[in-house]
């Protein structure tokens, strides 16, 4: 989805569907749509021709991540994402634990596990060292892939948990766009169990994702809780804001 296509369903929404109320919910939420009402319609019937209208939600905020790629935030559950891959915040041992790497597995099923297990340890227990990234199948999950990456425990990893964190974002884009992905979510790797600070973790995520999208068109974040969401909104907002495009000019 480009960011074109984002605005213009927005666009449409103002313009064709209960304009005044839906129009002051994307305001509150910092969409506000650019086109004029001309243009909206325009952009609306190529989306309605393309099969392109239900493809944004518009209870998620956007933001322009890069000039080819589209930063999304919501919150919800992880396991029910449909696109291309869900990263996992995994244990090194990538055989499952508790919260989101708990539930991501219990999703998944056997086949998944299975596919983690033949993974090639690189040391005992440790099949993915902190701040790296592997890829898998998905199982049952409704995406194609699941990429497995290891968060820094904050306490312990200290002055490199920055580094680390970052790393994690990195190689996972690397891995999505290894395999030519498109879309790809995540959760707020490390700021469970692993005791990462919301804020601190949601500038370290934006600004890796920015540095390392490359051809992903879609990069998520599904995120739990209001305190995380809103981390991840104000984070995105100040990372994210001199992104504002004029699309009168497209």
């Amino acid at each position: 989805i480009t960011w074109c296509r984002i605005m213009g369903l927005v666009c449409c929404i103002y313009v064709n569907h209960d304009a005044e109320a839906k129009y002051d919910k994307l305001v509150n939420q910092g969409v506000a749509p650019q086109f004029n009402e001309e243009e909206a319609q325009t952009c609306c019937q190529e989306l309605k021709e393309e099969g392109q209208l239900e493809s944004v939600d518009v209870n998620k905020l956007y933001f322009r991540l890069t000039d080819s790629s589209t930063l999304a935030l919501s919150q919800g559950d992880i396991t029910k994402w449909t696109g291309d891959a869900i990263v996992n915040a995994a244990k090194e041992s990538l055989l499952g634990g508790r919260g989101v790497d708990g539930a991501i597995h219990r999703a998944a099923g056997s086949e998944m596990y299975k596919e983690c297990q033949a993974i090639e340890a690189v040391e005992p227990g440790v099949r993915c060292p902190t701040g790296e990234a592997r890829i898998t199948g998905a199982g049952k999950l409704p995406v194609k892939h699941v990429i497995h990456t290891v968060g820094p425990i904050y306490n312990v990893a200290k002055s490199e948990a920055p580094e680390l964190l970052a790393n994690c974002y990195k190689n996972s884009l690397e891995l999505a766009n290894d395999h030519q992905l498109k879309s790809v979510a995540f959760s707020a790797i490390a700021c469970g169990a692993y005791g990462y600070p919301l804020q601190e973790a949601a500038q370290v995520a934006l600004e890796s994702c920015q540095a390392h999208a490359g051809q992903v068109e879609v990069v998520e974040f599904v995120l739990f809780g209001d305190d995380a969401f809103m981390a991840w909104k104000h984070a995105a907002e100040q990372a994210l804001e001199k992104h504002n495009i004029d699309m009168s000019t497209k």
